[in-house]
């Protein structure tokens, strides 16, 4: 017998939050609502983004090759929408270069614009600190949580690497008290900035 009621259950992996990329047709603003960039190998496999496994992975069998992609949350102001935005490699310097000097990516005012007009150019972003006195936004998600939800994968099988490709992985504190961890030119020294 089904078992109606008037409100659904509560979503048990956490919060839902669209994923945005930035429009070719005009500049996308916001404000970072987490505190660092999580990021992972991805491969354009089946019309979509979808992340690359290490060890048999159907794309890289294919001869795929693979990106990092990274991810932050960001809040939209004029649209009152806590969404994820995803970044290049490339186009995540300016949020490095930001988290270098500040102790934390939250609040951090961006404006993304893809200056050749076309949907698939270079992405540019412009960073400044807001006014979080004037401004309210978000609490920050689990940012692996949510791209568990959106790639259809367990939370459980989400993991982070020592390593990415062979290449060290940037262990990222997320409390945001201000220590970062960076690899240096060698795989087996890291230092604290």
């Amino acid at each position: 017998m089904p078992q109606f009621s008037s409100q659904p259950p509560p979503d048990s992996r956490g919060q839902p939050l669209p994923l945005r990329r930035c429009p070719f047709h005009r500049p996308l603003t916001a404000i970072v609502t987490c505190h660092d960039v999580v990021g992972c190998p991805t491969h354009f496999w089946g019309g979509r983004t979808v992340p690359c496994e290490e060890e048999d992975c159907e794309p890289c069998l294919a001869g795929i090759r693979w990106n990092w992609h990274g991810y932050v949350s960001a809040y939209d102001l004029k649209l009152k929408l806590h969404f994820l935005f995803e970044v290049t490699a490339r186009c995540s310097e300016a949020l490095t270069d930001y988290r270098k000097v500040n102790p934390t990516l939250r609040g951090c005012l961006f404006e993304a614009t893809r200056p050749s007009g076309k949907a698939n150019g270079r992405v540019y972003l412009q960073t400044k600190t807001a006014d979080l006195q004037k401004t309210a936004i978000p609490d920050a998600p689990v940012i692996q949580d949510v791209l568990a939800m959106i790639w259809n994968i367990a939370p459980a099988e989400i993991s982070e690497a020592p390593a990415i490709k062979g290449a060290p992985a940037i262990k990222v504190n997320s409390n945001g008290n201000g220590r970062h961890w960076q690899p240096k030119a060698t795989p087996d020294e890291a230092r604290t900035v």
